[in-house]
């Protein structure tokens, strides 16, 4: 669709919404990091921009997105029919694909040394490895985060093939088998790869929770993390 058309399309699906009155809208494509689109009403004006991943999408597929965002702006529910379109295209695997390889072209990564003070988060990784994955498993980059962070422990990013640890455990008050369940935890990412079901993204899924419970330490590590969490 031609930005002309994208911005008759959105103005009636305000409209449809029941969203306020406005004196002019103008929707066009980003080249945003990821496969992220945003809206903004400000006086009287929405500007609406829609990840360039979807520039090729089909028109059904685009005025979808348009009324996930205008439903999220005006706090409605977004109308089960747009929600199932724009959630089955991105599902597509040429979809993830793509985004896959926009995320590792545009987003900028900021990868530290696996050393720390205490713990060495690649020794960790090879013993975890030979362990749980038969030493098969091939994650490139591990590192500590930047900052602590009170709540997110550690993160997978499967775009960058990388590993990244809550420099908050990196603690000689906290046990090894924690920091190696953390590890196991994001390897599971790695191994299983994202999950789609019925249009959704699926990472916690029933195989994955079933083989996280496989770690030793499972029981003791999650005792250990629900209090370390609380400080």
């Amino acid at each position: 669709m031609i930005p002309s058309e994208l911005n008759r399309s959105f103005t009636s699906i305000i409209k449809q919404l029941g969203g306020p009155e406005f004196h002019s809208a103008r929707v066009s494509f980003y080249p945003y990091a990821r496969l992220t689109n945003t809206i903004r009403f400000r006086d009287g004006h929405f500007e609406v921009r829609l990840s360039d991943i979807l520039e090729e999408a089909p028109p059904e597929v685009l005025e979808a997105a348009l009324t996930v965002l205008g439903s999220k702006l005006l706090k409605q529910p977004v109308p089960p029919p747009a929600r199932e379109i724009y959630q089955s295209y991105v599902a597509h695997p040429g979809i993830r694909a793509k985004v896959r390889s926009v995320r590792m072209t545009r987003g900028r990564k900021h990868l530290g040394s696996p050393v720390g003070k205490v713990f060495d988060l690649r020794q960790l990784y090879d013993e975890v490895n030979a362990s749980y994955f038969s030493a098969q498993l091939d994650v490139q980059y591990l590192s500590w985060s930047r900052r602590k962070n009170r709540r997110t422990l550690g993160h997978y990013d499967g775009a960058h093939s990388a590993i990244i640890v809550n420099r908050r455990l990196d603690s000689r008050f906290v046990p090894k088998y924690v920091v190696n369940y953390v590890l196991f935890h994001e390897m599971l990412h790695a191994h299983f790869g994202e999950e789609y079901r019925n249009g959704r993204r699926s990472i916690h899924h029933a195989a994955f929770r079933q083989a996280e419970k496989g770690f030793a330490e499972y029981n003791k590590a999650k005792r250990f993390i629900e209090r370390f969490c609380k400080t």
